[in-house]
């Protein structure tokens, strides 16, 4: 019971803090938006680094009057990846690394944009609880600005395994997929499994 009560407070606390990142952007707070470039990071690699450039690039010409969250959003583990466990700790240095050279980045300087790494797929995982199924890891996203819109970025890769991810039913309903140079994909609010 005392995981369980340390989980919740853990999740509470970060959603918190992502809520107060978003405060000290200078736009008014109902005007916000939120990325999250879903991935396992494993390891970090200058092409997430330059995905999550251009999505930002992207984000910030479809919203330009928003605040915006863009947040790395790495998987505590994965089936197939026997390594990310144990190199949870190291993906989140790297990747904020990246966020603290992203800020610097031509065009994102002194703008209403943000980047950061978010635990949130990390404690989702604690407790025993071994599941990081993106539809949780939006309804925490959800929490932060109830009815902010949100966005969703990933490689190929991850694109090609829509149609076998968990509750998948969850994410269908007239939203549309956009795709972008280099691979990735946005996602506007959730997703459709194929384009309109």
């Amino acid at each position: 019971m005392d995981t369980v009560l340390n989980q919740d407070y853990e999740m509470t606390s970060e959603v918190a803090r992502l809520n107060d990142l978003l405060s000290a952007l200078p736009l008014p707070n109902e005007k916000t938006v939120i990325f999250s470039f879903q991935g396992a990071f494993g390891p970090p690699t200058l092409g997430h680094y330059t995905a999550m450039k251009l999505y930002a690039r992207q984000v910030l010409l479809d919203y330009t009057d928003y605040n915006i969250l863009m947040l790395f959003m790495p998987t505590a583990l994965g089936s197939s990846k026997p390594h990310l466990e144990p190199t949870q700790k190291s993906r989140l240095d790297m990747l904020s690394v990246f966020c603290d050279q992203l800020k610097q980045e031509p065009g994102f300087d002194g703008r209403n944009i943000l980047f950061d790494v978010s635990t949130i797929e990390y404690l989702l995982c604690k407790g025993g609880v071994r599941d990081t199924a993106t539809v949780r890891t939006l309804a925490e996203l959800n929490k932060i600005r109830p009815g902010t819109p949100l966005l969703l970025g990933m490689g190929l890769d991850n694109m090609l395994q829509l149609p076998y991810w968990k509750e998948v039913e969850k994410y269908k309903g007239g939203y549309g997929v956009e795709k972008y140079k280099g691979g990735g994909m946005m996602l506007k609010k959730f997703m459709l499994l194929q384009e309109n």
